[in-house]
Parts: structure tokens; sequence; C-alpha cells
């Protein structure tokens, strides 16, 4: 990971500094206590070679005095190491420099209002670190920190800066960070980090203020939890910087956002020991991955705000162990997992909400243990399962009042070899409906419904695919149904009604592509409904490898209406196990 060094960090600060005053020390009980004056003062506390003294200065050589044990003020102090130290900055614009510096005690840091900076490099606090800078531009910069204990911050109003730089990090009883109102930046980025309970960062934030929150590491590993969260405003969270970042949280991650404009990115390699859980709020909101090399959840929780989601899922290698659940709630909404491999043992729950609702997942290599259950709110719906080979406990859709499109494999031909484990059920709601297999294996039944109304469209295709339970299609609306089935082997019954319209029916009569022929070992039930309807099985030739064969009963009740069936005759490459009679073709006016 790369970070910023903290000698930059300083160039920028002495331009705004203004000589100043003298500073007050005392030593006693084995406490350092430092009082500021109202003047900016700056202050660098270094341990010597010896290892058993400290040397007090001005940092950078604006005109500070320091008094110890009301002695003269000099530019310089040596004395002997302390335990602890207790410094309280007073106002103006002020820097404190640990360096070297080994605590054995607690360290104590009051800053008060102005433009402070607080400097920890190469220091280790065996007690509690307390940092409280006040109101005003502040800065804290930790490199090479340890924090054998609690460790906690407050920065306070204002455009504050806190950063955990390169080398080692070390919280040995977790890490809370108060980042006050305004605009703030928060970094964690050491090379090797090590924390030791929870980790709690909140920025108040406000109107028109932007939060940037990163907490990662080359190395990294915190025994507990990780919360980001943010109040008010834009802001961008994340986990790890870099694709090389590696990151172990052994409980669980939860980023917070409020109303605003937010931005979630994950890259490296995550390891969540239970739930990563996004809190989005009202807003454009937006989850990145390009940068993700691998991660693996115990379970993973989105809810998005009232405006537009938009979660892409990347990496080589992602795995859940649990539940992922995605509540879109209004707005448009587009949830897609792209990645090479996406394993998981629980289900996959998605809810939307008013407005355009897609979840794709479209891994090369994807296993979900149990159901993928999409319940689409009121707009454009869309679901697929287009991994190129994968397995799924089982399929449920249902649609909302708008257009849906459901699908099962790649409707380009990638797919291959795609196992339904369980059963599958597609329900559409009024508006158009388009529903897609292919290349698909079903275990269990499958069962599909739609009511798409006058206007509207309403298409099932099915290609390359086995069906080894009941298959039962209602397309019941008044809109014109078309049902195109094609190379599928079907062991069990197979039931197809359609409503109103003038409907389609096709079995097996794609002559461009011919594969094989489909096979149908259950009775096959055609019900057209109303409206003047055509039913098709085979195509005239015949054609090889276009056609049917019927190896159970065959009924086809053409309703109300003007209706045309063809398939009866040899011409169509069909073979019946019991002849057609008039018996199997109630209500169908034309047949050949």
């Amino acid at each position: 990971m790369k970070t910023k060094r903290l000698a930059s960090i300083i160039e920028t600060l002495e331009p705004r500094l203004a000589p100043a005053g003298t500073v007050l020390l005392t030593t006693a009980g084995g406490v350092l206590t430092i009082t500021g004056d109202p003047l900016g003062n700056t202050i660098r506390i270094a341990e010597l070679s010896s290892g058993t003294s400290w040397n007090i200065v001005d940092h950078f050589g604006t005109g500070t005095l320091f008094s110890l044990n009301g002695a003269a003020p000099v530019a310089s102090v040596i004395f002997p190491s302390a335990l602890s130290i207790k410094a309280t900055l007073n106002g103006g614009d002020d820097t404190l420099r640990l360096q070297g510096i080994d605590l054995g005690g607690t360290l104590n840091v009051l800053g008060n209002d102005g433009a402070d900076f607080i400097s920890l490099f190469d220091t280790k606090v065996f007690g509690a670190a307390t940092l409280d800078t006040g109101n005003g531009a502040d800065t804290v910069s930790q490199e090479q920190a340890i924090f054998m204990s609690t460790y906690s911050l407050k920065t306070g109003t204002g455009i504050d800066t806190v950063s955990f730089l390169g080398g080692v990090a070390v919280f040995g009883r977790g890490l809370t960070v108060d980042l006050g109102s305004d605009s703030n930046f928060f970094s964690v980025s050491a090379d090797e980090l090590n924390v030791f309970g929870n980790v709690n960062v909140t920025a108040a934030g406000g109107v028109g203020a932007a939060q940037d929150l990163v907490f990662g590491s080359a190395d990294g590993f915190v025994s507990g939890s990780v919360t980001l969260k943010t109040v008010l405003g834009d802001a961008s969270f994340k986990i790890n910087s870099d694709v090389d970042d590696f990151l172990t949280v052994t409980g669980g991650v939860l980023l917070q956002s409020a109303a605003g404009t937010d931005v979630f990115t994950l890259a490296g390699t995550v390891r969540i020991g239970t739930a990563l859980n996004f809190l989005a709020g009202a807003g454009t909101n937006s989850v990145n991955s390009v940068s993700l090399a691998a991660m693996k959840l115990g379970s993973l929780t989105y809810t998005g705000g009232a405006n537009d989601d938009n979660f892409n899922l990347r990496g080589t290698d992602v795995f859940i162990a649990g539940n992922v659940t995605i509540n879109g709630l209004a707005g448009t909404n587009s949830f897609e997992i792209i990645t090479t491999r996406f394993n998981s043992t629980g289900s996959l729950l998605y809810t939307g909400g008013d407005g355009t609702d897609t979840f794709n997942i479209r891994s090369t290599e994807s296993n979900i243990g149990g159901q993928f259950n999409f319940k689409g709110g009121n707009g454009s719906n869309t679901a697929s399962f287009q991994p190129t080979e994968g397995r799924l406990g089982s399929f449920a859709y249902t649609g909302g009042t708008g257009s849906d499109n459901a699908a099962i494999g790649n409707i380009g031909g990638f797919s291959n070899q795609i196992r339904l484990l369980g059963n599958v059920s597609m329900m559409t709601g009024a508006g158009s409906s388009i529903i897609n297999v292919y290349d698909s294996i079903f275990l269990g039944t499958f069962t599909a419904s739609s009511m798409v109304g006058v206007g509207g469209s309403d298409f099932f295709d099915v290609n390359d695919s086995t069906f080894m339970g009941a298959v039962n299609l209602s397309l019941l609306g008044d809109a014109n149904a078309f049902v195109d089935i094609n190379n599928v082997n079907a062991h069990s019954t197979v039931k197809i009604g359609t409503g109103g319209g003038s409907d389609t029916v096709k079995l097996d009569t794609d002559f461009f592509n011919p594969g094989t022929k489909s096979i149908f070992s259950g009775a096959v039930t055609i019900l057209l409904g109303a409206g003047d309807d055509t039913f098709n099985a085979g195509e005239f030739g015949p054609v090889a490898n276009v056609g049917c064969d019927f190896n159970a009963s065959l009924l086809v009740d053409g309703g109300l209406g003007a209706d045309t069936a063809n398939f009866i005759a040899a011409t169509f490459g069909n073979t019946f196990l019991i002849p057609i009679t008039a018996a199997h073709r109630p209500g169908v006016e034309t047949f050949n």
C-alpha cells in the first residue's frame, strides 16, 4: 500500500505557522504536563539515544520557549523520561510531535480551538491514549505507532485529517474516532495493522460536507468488528485501497452513510468473519469493486436509499457462507455479480421498490446452495442467473406492475451445465414479460405465470434444457403470448395455458439451429384459451433433428376463437406413442 510520508504533511503546514510564546512543563509522579498559551506553539518531544531522557524543542523553529517546573523559559529542555503525558495546548494553531517515545503510562492531549497538528512517530503508548483536538482544521498523523490499550480520538468542528501511515500500527484494545462536523478525511493505511478490539469511526458531517473514510492495510488483522459511519453529507468509504492489500476482520463490518452521494469501494483481499453490511442513505449510491481480488464473508447485506443504487461485485474468488440480502428500495437499482468464481452456501434475497430493479449473476462459475429469490417492485424488473457453469438451490421470481425480464442461462449460448436443484417459480405482473431459459437442467418443478394486459408482450423462450419435474406455464393475460420451446428433454408432465390474445405455442420448430429433437416423456397439455391461436410442433419438411417425440399423451385444446394446429402430419417430424384423434384436439378449427 502506498502511503503519504509524514515529511510531506509537515511541509504543507509550515507556511501557516506563526511565532508563538511559552509552553509550561511540569513533571510530577511520572507525568509530564504540558500547558500551551493562546499563541501557536510548536512542540517536539524526542527520546534521546540513552533511552532514559527526553528532549523538548521548538519543532519548526518559530520561537516557542519552554519553562520546566517554573524555570526560566529556554529553547530546549532535557529531562528524565516520564511514564505519561498530559498536554493542554489551548488556543492557537499548535503542533505537538512525539518522536521515538515509549510511554509506559497514558497519553492525554487536548488541543482546544485552532488548527492543530498532532504527530506520533515511532511511538508506543502502553496505557490509554485519549486525543481531543478541539474545533478547527486539525491534522492527526500517526506513523509506526503502537497503542497497547484503548485509543480514542475526537476532532470536533472543522475540516480534519486523520491518518495512520506506513510501518506497523497496533491497537491493543480497539480504536474509536469521532471526526465531528464538517468535511473530514480518515485513513488507516499502515503496512501492517493489528487491532485487538472493535473499530468505530463516526463523522457527523454537515450540509455540503464530504467524508472520505479509508480502512485497510497491506497486511491487516482486526480481532473484532469495524464500523465506519457518516451522519450527514456525501461520503466515500474504502475497505483496502490497492489490489494487493489484505484485510481480515473476525467480526462484522458496517459501512453506514446518510443522505447524499455515497461511494463504497472494496479492494484487495477482504475476509470478514460475520456480516458485511452496507447501510446507504437516500441519494445516489454505488459499490465499486474493480480492484477486488478475493473476498470471504459470513453474509452480505445491502440496504439502499430512496434514489439510485448501483452495486457491482467483481473479483477472482468470492465466497459467502450465509445469505446475501439486498433491499433496493425506490429508484433505479442495479446489482451485478461478475466474478470469476462466486459461491454461497446461503440464499440470495432481493427486494426492490418503485422504479427499475436489476439483479444479474454473470460469474464464470457460480454455486449457490440456497434460493435466488427476487421480488421486484412497481416498475421494470430484471433478474438473471447466467454463469458459464453453475448450480442453484432454487429460483423464485416475483414481478410488480411494470415489465419483467427473467433469465436462467445465457441467451448467447455461452452457458454450460447450469443445474437447478430445487423448484423454479416465475410470476410476472401485468406489464410485458420475457422469460428465457437456456442450457439448464431442472431437477425440481418449473412453474411460470403471467397476466400481461392488452398491448403488452408475453414471451417464453426455452432452449437446450432438461426438466426432471413437472412444467406448468400459465400465460393467462389478454396480451398476445408467444411460447417457443426447442431442444428440450421433459421427463414429467408439461402443461401450457394461454389467455385471451392471439397466442402462439411452438414446440421444437427451430430449423435454423436444429440441435436435437425434443423429447416429452410425460403427458403434454396445451390449453390455448380465447382468441385466434396457433400451435406448431416440428417443422414442415421434415427437417433433420427438428420435431418432437411425444412418449405419452398429447392434448391440444383450442378454446374459443379460430385456432390452428400444425403437428399431426408426418411431414412435421413428430412421433406419437398414442395416436392423435379428434378427442386430442378439441376446439381446433384448422389442423395439419
